[in-house]
């Protein structure tokens, strides 16, 4: 600037100085609110695109979160009288507390499963595995209770099918679609199918909005580079099966063919 006339260069990087200070100022503005300080710290990384710091200050918590898993499960608290969803097989989801903070608390009964805890523990595990996604339903432990298995997982708002119906979150179903995919493909990624996806086993946040896969009960693990899952296992709802596992599951009806030769 030693002739008396700002570069490009230097336009730029005023530019670049005056969206920071903005975005600094809408950081402070928010949490100046001092009222659910932890959503809105969130809430402003969101809104002010500081996406590395969100995923940071997020993936802190969850570990902290995991890491005090031994002591915090036994005060995992949960209302009988607050069913936020049911599943089948006797499966029931609550609203509960775990690690001071509000969560949905997915009670199974391994009497359902026929005492075969496998099915339990391969959503645990999947959850586990999978769950550091921004699109994967996050999932901070689990507890045995008699004939029942607790499986502790993050609050969200809504199911997919009731913000068809509602619409009060404030998203594109294109984005919807968007989310939805990149998650899948992140399973995908893990080589694990879900096998039971549809509107209720998709979740919508609020605080940042996000849309996440739920519900791996269902789920397998790929195994020898396999690119499929069997039929034979797959089990699934009714209207929302994928075509080319319906036509595996198609009974094969024996044809008598009879060929007459006239001569």
């Amino acid at each position: 600037m030693s002739s008396g006339i700002i570069s490009e260069e230097e336009v730029d990087n005023l530019k670049s100085l005056k969206d920071n200070i903005k975005q600094a100022y809408d950081l402070y503005s928010i949490l100046c609110k001092r009222e659910n300080s932890f959503e809105n710290l969130l809430e402003a990384l969101h809104q002010t695109r500081q996406s590395g710091a969100l995923a940071i200050l997020r993936n802190g918590v969850n570990r902290r979160l995991r890491s005090d898993t031994v002591d915090d499960l036994k005060s995992i608290k949960y209302d009988k009288k607050s069913v936020l969803g049911e599943g089948s097989l006797q499966t029931l989801v609550y609203k509960g507390e775990f690690g001071g903070r509000t969560v949905a608390v997915k009670r199974v009964k391994t009497d359902s499963f026929g005492g075969n805890g496998k099915l339990i523990d391969n959503e645990i595990e999947v959850l586990k595995a999978c769950d550091r996604h921004e699109n994967i339903v996050q999932c901070f432990g689990s507890k045995n209770e008699l004939n029942a298995v607790l499986i502790i997982l993050e609050m969200c708002d809504m199911t997919l099918k009731e913000w068809v119906a509602r619409k009060d979150i404030e998203i594109a179903p294109v984005e919807v679609i968007r989310q939805v995919t990149v998650g899948l493909s992140w399973l995908h990624e893990q080589n694990i199918v879900h096998r039971d996806l549809k509107p209720e086993n998709i979740l919508l946040t609020r605080r940042p909005i996000k849309v996440k896969l739920a519900d791996f009960g269902m789920s397998r693990s790929l195994v020898d580079g396999r690119t499929y899952v069997s039929a034979e296992s797959a089990i699934g709802t009714k209207g929302w099966i994928a075509p080319e596992v319906l036509n595996q599951m198609l009974p094969i009806v024996p044809a008598n063919v009879k060929c007459l030769i006239g001569g």
